[in-house]
């Protein structure tokens, strides 16, 4: 939900998916976010088959609405990190498993 006179901040594409700096300078790859808590945790476990270590947390959508956002996390470089979100968006075309979890 989108509220009028709400600021709204758009990852670079050429990114893949939004990345996320940490308070200790490391790197998150912010994947997925649902109000759904099975389909987090089933996009958590698909990742993990396929050799990532994804995370599920909670977060706000806002309205009073919880959220569960799908990261893989702890990575050096902006470089290291963009490249995982490149692969991660063929992934994301080539599973189907993946690709009926996130529709």
């Amino acid at each position: 939900m989108i509220a009028t006179g709400q600021t709204l901040r758009l990852p670079q594409l050429t990114d893949g998916f939004p990345i996320i700096v940490d308070g200790n300078g490391r790197y998150s790859l912010l994947v997925y976010t649902s109000a759904e808590a099975w389909r987090a945790n089933g996009l958590r476990e698909a990742l993990r088959a396929q050799g990532y270590q994804a995370s599920v947390t909670r977060s706000s959508l806002g309205g009073g609405k919880a959220g569960h956002r799908v990261t893989l996390s702890g990575f050096a470089s902006r470089d290291e990190v963009a490249a995982v979100g490149r692969s991660l968006q063929t992934l994301f075309r080539e599973n189907a498993q993946i690709a009926q979890l996130t529709q």
